[in-house]
């Protein structure tokens, strides 16, 4: 639901560039003066995190099962990576972004409002459009169930009352217009306040490196141990991209 970039590949942190104050342009009549502001920028620290796993298995483990074991238990274990990093991400979006200022009822007419302004909140924020919008399971729940005397507004197909699509059957879809994620991490539960954010993408960007694997055979007993690893950051460009919903 956000963007992604490279990670530099030197540095427990890393800094990027931010234009604070733009260069004015304005009419200037015949012989007038030209406004004079300069640009001006400042940083963005990112801190990079590791995200690591390990796994012990015996040589017994090995020798005597499958290949077949060895590749699902790897399969597994970069599973989990993605879920721990999935989580770190989603905390901080929910964490950073700003809550919508109006109290809304989970309807289908509150969402409605609350899509509709913070689409507009993001847009003066950013001046960019946003894209996205990131729900909690029980919202999804909520969503799929959002009717109009019976007829369902987001998994409908007829065109006189499609206003999205949204199923069962997966995690992403369409709503008003933006493109639908469930989290499922963890951090955005429930139905209440910060459940659902609306996001312009460029506003957070995570920056992941590529994954490795350690394999430490230990001969005093035997074992194997298997460590993945990677490096990941988070950076919250503009808080303003992001717009939470406030629950009345």
């Amino acid at each position: 639901a956000i963007s992604r970039g490279t990670l530099p590949d030197a540095g427990l942190q890393f800094e990027i560039p931010k234009i604070t104050q733009i260069a004015e342009v304005d009419p200037v009549a015949e012989g007038g003066a030209v406004t004079n502001t300069g640009i001006e920028s400042a940083y963005i620290s990112v801190p990079v995190s590791r995200f690591a796993g390990r796994n012990i298995l015996t040589t017994e483990i090995i020798d005597r099962s499958s290949p077949d074991f060895f590749n699902e238990l790897v399969r597994i274990m970069g599973a989990s990576m993605a879920f721990a990093q999935n989580k770190f991400v989603a905390n901080q979006i929910k964490t950073d972004s700003v809550s919508d200022g109006t109290p809304t009822a989970n309807t289908a007419a509150g969402l409605i409002a609350y899509v509709s302004r913070a689409n507009a909140a993001v847009y003066a924020g950013t001046q960019r459009f946003a894209q996205n919008i990131l729900v909690s399971p029980s919202q999804w729940s909520n969503i799929m169930g959002y009717n109009d005397n019976g007829t369902p507004l987001f998994n409908a197909y007829q065109p006189q009352n499609q206003a999205g699509l949204v199923t069962g059957q997966s995690q992403r879809g369409v709503v008003l217009g933006l493109n639908f994620f469930v989290d499922n991490s963890g951090e955005f539960t429930g139905t209440g306040d910060g459940s659902m954010v609306v996001l312009e993408p460029g506003a957070f960007t995570w920056y992941e490196s590529p994954s490795y694997r350690l394999d430490v055979n230990k001969p005093s007993d035997g074992t194997v141990e298997i460590s993945l690893n990677s490096y990941g950051a988070i950076a919250t460009k503009l808080a303003a991209g992001g717009n939470k919903f406030n629950f009345t």
